[in-house]
């Protein structure tokens, strides 16, 4: 069960701290440069000017759906493996749903009262009710405000930028030390890839096919489940941790 949670708290550290969408618009005093003109620290106003772009265009964010690309590299074999489904977002009122589809089949959701994994495979599911506030400290990250979640428990600075966009890295240090490398484009501001590494395994992450704004409404969230799955309250070894 460790290996799923912490591809699902991959994909919600990773595919949301900059989820601004294509589509979505770009503020005028935030207008990214041609492709071809290098992005410099100097002009993008250094980390925090890009941060600022990032959270202005997800400001104007109601829903998303996203399709992502998990691969996990274990150092000490070199085995890898790819992981991949969809990520669904409501800001108001706050709801998420991961669904992984290969290569094997599980979804993770929040419906406003209970955090749900379940794994139609095993016809077994687990709840944890948790509210915004249990969210933020059962996940480590609250998904309605990703960029400020990461900005609590992390030191971000610009790592670079170039003419496609800019990368911020995301550290924290303690006994736990990690760092995420956050890659945005400069033309729309979402995450194109993020990545972070430790001596036992780099976990990177892309996302793609950018949905916005399309009117979900919170019966989105709701997981209906066949009669004969099996409910446990709780969901041993996954949450509680803040980091993956």
């Amino acid at each position: 069960m460790s290996r799923l949670a912490a591809g699902i708290l991959v994909v919600l550290l990773g595919a949301l701290p900059a989820r601004s969408i294509a589509g979505a618009g770009v503020p005028a005093d935030a207008a990214a440069p041609r492709a071809s003109v290098a992005l410099s620290t100097t002009s993008t106003g250094g980390v925090d000017g890009v941060l600022a772009r990032v959270q202005s265009v997800e400001d104007r964010v109601r829903d998303v759906t996203l399709t992502f690309r998990q691969t996990t590299l274990l150092k000490a074999t070199g085995d890898s493996g790819s992981t991949t489904g969809t990520l669904a977002l409501m800001r108001s009122p706050e709801r998420f749903r991961v669904t992984f589809t290969a290569p094997v089949e599980q979804i993770a959701l929040y419906d406003g009262t209970y955090l749900w994994l379940y794994l139609p495979a095993a016809a077994q599911a687990y709840r944890q009710k948790a509210g915004p506030q249990e969210l933020a400290r059962v996940l480590g990250l609250n998904p309605a405000e990703p960029v400020r979640s990461f900005r609590r428990g992390y030191r971000a600075s610009l790592a670079g930028c170039d003419g496609r966009g800019c990368t911020v890295d995301f550290a924290r240090g303690g006994s736990s030390p990690m760092t995420w490398h956050v890659r945005v484009s400069a033309t729309t501001w979402r995450m194109d890839e993020a990545w972070f590494e430790n001596d036992e395994v780099k976990v990177s992450l892309s996302c793609y096919d950018y949905r916005v704004n399309r009117k979900l409404t919170a019966g989105d969230f709701r997981l209906a489940l066949p009669r004969d799955v099996e409910i446990q309250d709780g969901i041993p070894m996954m949450f509680g941790a803040k980091t993956p």
